[in-house]
């Protein structure tokens, strides 16, 4: 299992959350916690089943950013 960080943007609402945490859970992560005071995610994810290049993909894809920290 792989942990990563992210630097979240675009977030407005729990649905926004919500809506996240949903496609990233059918694909791989196993968890995602997000500090609502700094927009910061922590991820943890299967490596067999995505990595951290496909996370920020399915995130983008949403509407929302998402890079690296």
């Amino acid at each position: 299992m792989e942990r990563i960080q992210l630097k979240l943007g675009g977030i407005h609402c729990g649905g926004c959350i919500n809506g996240i945490e949903t496609r990233l859970l059918r694909s791989g992560v196993t968890r995602f916690d997000l500090d609502l005071a700094t927009y910061i995610a922590t991820i943890d994810y299967e490596e067999s089943l995505t990595n951290t290049k496909k996370i920020i993909a399915d995130i983008t894809a949403l509407g929302y950013q998402a890079k690296e920290i």
